[in-house]
């Protein structure tokens, strides 16, 4: 009974944070990643690659990586229940299930980190060997030494347009692989 209340309860709060996201607009900003122009292209100093390579030893993002791997090899360890499979409001599948195993296998780099409403941080992804897709992951800290994937979802608001204003844009980094986990 306890394991349903804590998925229940976790279901509850993606909720909330969708809701309040979507109707409140709120944004937020991780100064840990660059920023630019929307027609900018992507380049940055040697100074701030290196600044942008502090991302991969956040241990929020190291986790996703670990998930990732887990779910892959058949383990769900570090994984909630919610995140392997869910619905999103629109009816629409969400969770690891709903999407290739292809992507998991893949390097990814970080588009983003916020921090999340309820604790731990929201993560956007997008996959080197797949980049058709950015996808949010929710990973949160149960302890300072133990992670739990949360939520993984593909953020919808990037269609094929946006994706290949992204590729280009970002190109460089999404093919450096030493710049990615």
């Amino acid at each position: 009974m306890k394991q349903a209340y804590i998925i229940i309860g976790t279901a509850v709060l993606i909720a909330v944070f969708v809701v309040v996201n979507k109707h409140q607009n709120i944004v937020t900003a991780d100064t840990r990643l660059p920023t630019m122009a929307q027609n900018e292209l992507f380049t940055m100093s040697e100074s701030e690659l290196v600044e942008y390579e502090k991302v991969y030893q956040d241990p929020f993002v190291k986790h996703v990586r670990v998930a990732l791997d887990n779910y892959v090899n058949g383990s769900t360890e570090g994984i909630a229940n919610v995140a392997i499979s869910s619905v999103n409001e629109d009816g629409s599948p969400s969770g690891l299930k709903a999407f290739s195993n292809d992507y998991y296998r893949s390097k990814f780099v970080v588009a983003s980190i916020n921090d999340g409403i309820f604790g731990g941080e929201f993560i956007s992804i997008v996959f080197q060997d797949k980049p058709d897709k950015v996808f949010d992951a929710w990973v949160y800290s149960i302890d300072p030494q133990t992670y739990e994937l949360r939520a993984f979802s593909q953020d919808k608001s990037f269609d094929e347009s946006k994706m290949e204003s992204y590729r280009q844009r970002y190109n460089k980094i999404l093919e450096d692989k030493q710049r990615a986990i």
